[in-house]
């Protein structure tokens, strides 16, 4: 696995499994969730995948997404599926620590 951080923009494939962690509260813990990385806004979830968050770039690095948000309009790098809900209700964001792809 390779750190997104580390090289550059994502090639663009159709449902990239990638690995994403993302930080939760002052302590930061972490949690890792198997995700499926596509960059258009309009790709239908793959069956399976009922859960969909936009990814926010970095203002200064646009291909670095910083955060998963439910609806990104400004600064968007990607959309991600998932099989479990990631970010709860209370939630509006949660910060990216990693993501990487094989």
């Amino acid at each position: 696995m390779q750190n997104i951080s580390d090289r550059p923009a994502m090639p663009c494939f159709k449902y990239q499994d990638v690995a994403l962690g993302l930080g939760h509260g002052r302590g930061r813990r972490i949690t890792e969730h198997n995700v499926k990385y596509v960059e258009s806004r309009e790709d239908q979830p793959p069956a399976g995948y009922p859960f969909v968050y936009s990814l926010r770039g970095s203002d200064y690095d646009f291909g670095k997404p910083v955060t998963v948000e439910r609806r990104v309009v400004v600064n968007f790098c990607g959309r991600i599926f998932s099989k479990e809900e990631i970010l709860k209700p209370e939630e509006d964001f949660l910060p990216i620590k990693y993501l990487c792809y094989e």
